[in-house]
């Protein structure tokens, strides 16, 4: 019986953020373009009297400089894999599954027929806060229940980008797992946000949320250095020189380098040079894979 074979995980890196903005209406200078931030606690805003508003009450922070944390939200998210490329939508959205949708709707039912709707009620769990684009002004605040979870919303696949040096790929050739979940793990990683939400310096705004930038920038690539074999010759002395038992970590410390990285180094030296286990390991590779080498 042969073994079920694991899953291999995909490794996703992040080429490109892009926040939607849109039109906020109901503001006293009319439509304006705002983002949206979506921070998670139910007491992060709160209504308190204001004789002078049209309803009486105004919305505001509930204590000043707090710290809050989520996800600019909605936004478009480019991942690229070892062979495709997905553009992934994210939003907090309303969504169930069918079974939590038919308990929720036997308990309306057996809250409208016993006349006790308050127990319908749901605390906040989720504020939406609406940014004035480009700056730090929480103009507006939305609430939001339990029922509004993290979700992605729409995935496009498409070809690798033609980089240069690199062959590019002109169309999707070959069977492209997706798996949600991975994907709405990568995309909520690139549009975090962790920051200050402080009272508003203005009447008329609700807050100041305090981001650093406040526009989320995803991971630049890092090109990968190709190591001089002068650096190899001298990782293979060093390597060579020290003594048994402790010799990566003297490679460790006279390069200044991480334990993963060394042994990196380590392995391109013994390549490069021809010395050491994984020179050894390539020569036997070699010789069984040449032809006429079965007897």
């Amino acid at each position: 019986m042969t073994q079920r074979r694991k899953r291999r995980r995909e490794h996703y890196a992040v080429v490109g953020v892009v926040p939607q903005v849109h039109d906020l209406l109901g503001l006293p200078g009319g439509a304006v373009k705002c983002r949206t931030a979506v921070v998670s606690g139910g007491d992060v805003l709160r209504y308190v009297k204001a004789p002078g508003r049209r309803h009486g009450v105004r919305l505001t922070t509930t204590a000043d400089k707090q710290q809050v944390h989520g996800h600019w939200l909605p936004a478009q998210v480019v991942l690229e894999t070892s062979r495709v490329r997905f553009v992934v939508d994210v939003d907090l959205v309303a969504h169930a599954s069918t079974a939590q949708h038919e308990r929720d709707l036997q308990r309306w039912q057996q809250a409208v027929a016993a006349g006790d709707v308050r127990s319908l009620a749901q605390p906040a769990t989720w504020w939406r806060l609406y940014l004035i684009d480009a700056t730090d002004r929480v103009v507006h605040g939305t609430a939001l229940t339990q029922r509004y979870t993290l979700q992605v919303t729409r995935v496009v696949v498409l070809p690798l980008s033609q980089r240069p040096g690199r062959r590019g790929q002109a169309a999707v050739v070959c069977n492209v797992p997706v798996v949600p979940k991975d994907l709405l793990r990568a995309a909520l990683n690139a549009v975090q946000l962790h920051g200050v939400l402080r009272r508003g310096k203005r009447r008329s705004d609700v807050g100041v949320l305090q981001v650093g930038n406040g526009v989320p920038t995803p991971p630049r690539r890092t090109e990968r250095t190709a190591h001089t074999r002068e650096l190899l010759a001298r990782v293979r002395d060093v390597h060579q020189a020290a003594p048994h038992g402790s010799k990566l970590q003297t490679v460790m410390q006279h390069f200044g380098y991480e334990k993963r990285k060394a042994q990196v180094l380590v392995r391109e030296s013994q390549l490069a040079h021809q010395w050491g286990a994984a020179h050894e390991r390539s020569k036997q590779s070699r010789n069984k894979h040449k032809k006429g080498g079965k007897t």
